[in-house]
């Protein structure tokens, strides 16, 4: 697979909450990052851990593609993340939990991935995770 293909058909099986299928596609040392954040981890296995407990606070989270290119061994794509807030978000700044809202969520995003013999092998995600916590309504109420 080329590098667009590794990284859509990771996004896919995320979506579809395959996480055998999508750990398949990771290198075993797989570095993920997401400064938004401040989220750095190594290993397959602890990068499942950390983008599936998002599957917690939205069950349904799931990308909508835009555009994307390659260079060489890279792939980078624009998503959107959509989903119902339907579990605890945590933990926020403050080190507290936002309650389940109710609401969707809208956030644009985009990823670089880095791609060898057919598996991931790098990750920086990029996220509107501010507009993500004003959608859901965790600074209703805070002082200005």
């Amino acid at each position: 697979m080329t590098p667009m293909e590794v990284l859509a058909e990771v996004l896919r099986r995320y979506s579809a909450d395959d996480r055998e299928g999508f750990r398949a596609l990771l290198d075993d040392a797989v570095v993920y990052r997401e400064p938004a954040m401040g989220i750095e981890t190594y290993g397959a296995d602890r990068m499942c851990e950390v983008v599936f407990a998002r599957k917690v606070p939205f069950p349904d989270l799931a990308a909508t593609l835009g555009r994307a290119f390659t260079a060489g061994d890279l792939a980078c794509q624009e998503l959107v993340w959509d989903g119902h807030h339907e579990g605890p978000l945590g933990p926020l700044p403050d080190g507290g939990t936002l309650p389940p809202s109710g609401r969707t969520t809208h956030s644009p995003a985009c990823m670089v991935a880095s791609v060898r013999d057919g598996r991931l092998t790098g990750l920086d995600h990029y996220w509107d995770a501010l507009g993500m916590l004003v959608r859901l309504g965790a600074f209703e109420g805070a002082p200005a």
